[in-house]
């Protein structure tokens, strides 16, 4: 179940989203956490803890994870209990404690792709993820989520819209160019959108203006001799 957190913008881009959990139950033993990125109930990003592992209904091959995760959906309840579509785990972490309070905050920069999330309790740090590389999901609502865990106790909950940065480039038109050894040292594993402004200062040009080249040729986007923008 998901709690939605009231008064949530309607969708947020880079945002630094913070606030307290306290936990006012010994006996139980189930998930905690909060929500971000939420487009729908298809497209979000979620962190989730948990107090102590155990299976879901009894099922075969169904063991939760008692520390701190990230997903990413789709998720069904069951995925959700594995943590299938995990991003993030800290597999070297505990479980939370009843009656202590954590203060958490995620760092979301959907235009790089970066997400971090920082936990303490009054004392000690309890995860600092860095740097977690995902941009599947690039802004949406703010939540808090609970799966059959009672008695939570939220406070101090803040968002800040963070300042965007800006990863164009400008040419000079003579001699400006980025030269990057191949292509697979940008990371890409999905497809991507490269988007230029080209304002060619000759009519008369002979030869094609490259605008994203390969060595190999494999990449070739140039704007023709005759003034069209090729591939």
């Amino acid at each position: 179940a998901v709690a939605r957190w009231q008064p949530t913008p309607p969708r947020v881009g880079a945002v630094d989203f913070a606030g307290t959990v306290f936990v006012d139950n010994a006996q139980e033993n189930d998930f905690l956490g909060f929500v971000f990125s939420f487009q729908s109930t298809k497209r979000f990003y979620l962190a989730q803890w948990k107090r102590t592992a155990e299976l879901y209904l009894n099922q075969p091959s169904t063991m939760s994870k008692a520390y701190w995760s990230v997903l990413k959906s789709p998720l069904s309840e069951v995925g959700a209990w594995t943590g299938n579509n995990s991003i993030y785990d800290d597999i070297t972490g505990d479980g939370w404690l009843p009656r202590v309070a954590y203060s958490w905050v995620v760092h979301h920069r959907p235009e790089r792709g970066h997400i971090r999330i920082v936990v303490r309790n009054v004392s000690h740090l309890i995860l600092d993820t860095g740097s977690i590389s995902d941009g599947m999901y690039r802004g949406g609502r703010l939540g808090l989520f609970s799966f059959w865990q009672a008695d939570l106790i939220w406070s101090n909950l803040t968002f800040s819209c963070a300042q965007k940065f800006d990863f164009s480039l400008f040419f000079d038109g003579i001699d400006d160019y980025v030269h990057l050894p191949n292509a697979t040292s940008l990371g890409l594993s999905e497809s991507f959108t490269v988007e230029v402004w080209i304002e060619p200062r000759k009519s008369d040009r002979t030869q094609p203006l490259p605008v994203l080249c390969s060595p190999d040729g494999h990449i070739a986007v140039f704007v023709s001799t005759s003034g069209y923008l090729t591939a």
